[in-house]
């Protein structure tokens, strides 16, 4: 402990230049990092001068503030009298031993991070006088289970109670119009809020994480609320929403509680995931002013039973209702003129009409609805025409999307198109005939139909062909899709090109030899052979599309040719030649070594290596892929080597349970760094390196 000389009222100026010393005591302050000078000491509280006798309380430098802290109206130095307005920048940040304040003073402003991370602070008085309270102003005060606003304010500042963890309840004075960018964020306990009538803007993520808020009453004035700004309030039973005239996405993703919504006429856009994942929602009644809405508005809401959409509406946005597994039929407006991509994905459509006016049906509109049975269009459509099984085009040329249970099909006479995905997910499927008319066959046509048995092909086709449970194009140069294949495999020569999902769901093959002449091996090539053991490829192979092993969980070996000039492997990792990107790990390793010259990280590189406990990120690596270390589930410890941690969703790159329970090890001065940032803060561990 240090030893000051000093008197009752003192200058730091004078401590640090005392000589001699009459007498010496002992101050029992804990030191502090924070360096900020104040001009001069009264009753323990630091002060700064300010204009006409005014004072606002700041730091003292090398000490802390404990236990019960009391701020005057006023304040003498020197024979002067000063005014106390105002608590400065960081003034009593990071004082952990702090437990309560009480502010006499006529407050004009509180500081940005003035009580920032005060972690025993119970609590605080705030005079009405104050009309500012700065961002970060109480981060992370973990003890403050309540406190009363001013009425003079007019914004929450940018995460102002962020991790105020027990905090229970607030009410927003009336005056305020804005609540900033993450102000309540990750308010754990927080389970009442009262707005006010003056309130137009709540930001970006304001309540994000507020897991225990149950009903929030929005007022009229209410004009915007932000990207993310409710996410994850996992309590929320309800919504009724004024109009507005901007709702960011993913506004409400992840309330799993919210089982009805009410939104007001007025509203003119829904935005991007704006209900994703709110598992309990059963009925949502959209208004007739909603004109557009975005992509993956209802996403993954798999309780959803009844939808009734706003008779001006045209499109059904992208991935609209995916995965809404509860979801068994819909009427869609007369206004309707296009479908989008993977409008229905995965959900569990037995009906459906397609109106007249629809002119548009982009792929996989209705992928994995295994359910539909019943898929009728409008006879007046001038594009679509379905039958018992299949969704064609008017002309019945080209098949967009066959339903129903079929265990075989035949390829009518007049078809000369089969659609990406057309039979997607007809796992009944066995038996298949191609007509000789056919001269496309979509990328993932037949996949995944993974109990296919039998591929004919009349002989008179130009463009197709069988040899060996593979179809191929005629010329031999393509593998469109194998079936049935067991044990091990050579690629003909002939072959330049594996298609996207060639052999994927082939669960009986253990090896794959490519080809002297393969050029290309197309995305998911080898997916879901869950089996594969081993994968030959050489040196003619210049072009390895992404997701080439996905979900390979048993792949121990992949061989590439010395002599290719474009991939490689080192201690079970296939890279591009070079070494700056990862492709993929096998072998199920307990450690890997990654090259200090990656920089890029495709998906799902780790994918399924259950035995990997530690990994060490090198800090060239600046580019990453989605679920990178998914089913890692015995993943222990992280290692990344950058001193300041940058964008990444972390979530997306490691699994929940990752977060919760592996230790993320960071540079040594980097660690409250990686504490506070949005991402990596998600760690519930994270420890500096010490080998340093």
């Amino acid at each position: 402990m240090r030893r000051y000389k000093i008197k009752k009222i003192r200058e730091i100026s004078y401590i640090m230049k005392t000589k001699p010393r009459e007498f010496i005591i002992t101050i029992g302050i804990l030191l502090t990092t924070n360096c900020m000078a104040q001009d001069f000491i009264v009753d323990d509280i630091g002060y700064n001068r300010l204009a006409n006798n005014t004072v606002e309380v700041t730091a003292k430098r090398n000490m802390h503030y404990v236990g019960d802290v009391t701020i005057p109206k006023k304040v003498e130095y020197n024979k002067t009298s000063y005014e106390v307005v105002a608590i400065s920048d960081d003034a009593f940040s990071s004082n952990t031993n702090l437990i309560s304040v009480n502010i006499e003073a006529k407050l004009k402003r509180i500081g940005n991070s003035a009580f920032s991370t005060c972690t025993s602070l119970r609590e605080i008085n705030i005079p009405n006088s104050t009309s500012e309270i700065g961002k970060y102003a109480f981060r992370s005060c973990k003890m403050l289970d309540g406190i009363q606003l001013p009425q003079n304010l007019t914004t929450i500042s940018e995460c102002c109670f962020t991790g105020c963890t027990n905090l229970t309840n607030i009410v927003i004075p009336n005056g305020v119009s804005k609540i900033d960018f993450c102000a309540f964020r990750g308010c754990t306990k927080l389970f009442s809020v009262v707005m006010p009538s003056s309130l137009s803007v709540i930001a970006d993520k304001a309540f994000k994480e507020c897991s225990s808020l149950k009903k929030i009453n929005f007022p009229k004035s209410l004009k915007s609320i932000g990207i993310y700004c409710f996410e994850d309030c996992e309590s929320l039973e309800s919504l009724h929403l004024p109009k507005t005239e901007f709702i960011g996405e993913g506004a409400f993703f992840g309330c799993t509680d919210i089982q009805s919504v009410t939104i007001q006429e007025g509203t003119h856009t829904l935005p991007h995931e704006m209900f994703g994942n709110c598992t309990r929602l059963a009925s949502v009644v959209l208004p007739n002013s909603i004109l557009k809405t975005g992509s993956q508005l209802f996403i993954r809401c798999q309780n959803l039973k009844n939808v009734t959409l706003p008779n001006h509406l045209t499109e059904i946005s992208n991935g609209m209702f995916s995965g809404c597994s509860s979801l068994k039929t819909i009427k869609l407006p007369e206004t309707i003129t296009a479908i989008n991509a993977n409008a229905f994905y995965n959900s569990g459509l037995e009906k459906i009409v397609i109106p007249a006016k629809v002119t548009q049906i982009s792929r996989g509109a209705f992928n994995g609805c295994t359910s539909l049975t019943n898929l009728t269009v409008d006879e007046n459509n001038g594009f679509f025409t379905s039958d018992e099984y299949v969704l064609y085009n008017k002309d019945k040329t080209k098949i967009i999307y066959a339903f129903g249970h079929i265990t075989e099909f035949d390829t009518p006479e007049s078809v000369t198109e089969i659609s990406h995905l057309a039979f997607s997910s007809h796992n009944e499927l066995k038996k298949v005939r191609i007509s000789k008319n056919v001269k496309v066959i979509g990328s993932r046509a037949f996949s995944p139909c993974d109990n296919i048995k039998e591929f004919w092909v009349d002989e008179r086709n130009a463009n197709f062909t069988t040899k060996g449970n593979v179809l191929f194009n005629k010329q031999g140069t393509e593998i469109i899709k194998a079936y049935s294949l067991a044990g091990s495999y050579k690629v003909p020569d002939s072959v330049i090109e594996i298609m996207p999902h060639a052999f994927s769901g082939n669960d009986e093959l253990t090896e794959i030899i490519v080809g002297n002449h393969v050029e290309t091996i197309d995305a998911c090539a080898f997916a879901r052979c869950d089996k594969l053991e081993k994968v030959s490829i050489p040196p003619s192979v210049v072009n390895i599309k992404s997701l080439v092993f996905y979900n390979c969980t048993n792949l121990k070996e992949i061989e590439i040719d010395k002599d290719n000039p474009m991939y490689c492997t080192d201690n079970n990792i296939m890279y591009n030649k070079s070494k700056t990107t990862l492709f993929k790990a096998f072998g199920n390793m307990e450690k890997y070594n990654i090259a200090p010259t990656v920089t890029s990280i495709q998906p799902f590189a780790f994918e399924g290596c259950d035995k990997l406990s530690y990994i060490e990120i090198p800090a060239s690596a600046t580019k990453f892929g989605e679920k990178i270390f998914e089913n890692c589930n015995n993943l222990q410890n992280v290692k990344v080597n950058w001193f300041k941690p940058f964008y990444m969703a972390t979530s997306k790159m490691f699994s929940s349970s990752t977060l919760q329970k592996a230790i993320l090890i960071v540079p040594d001065t980097s660690v409250q760094k990686y504490r506070e940032n949005e991402f990596w803060g998600q760690f519930k561990y994270i420890e500096p390196d010490l080998n340093q």
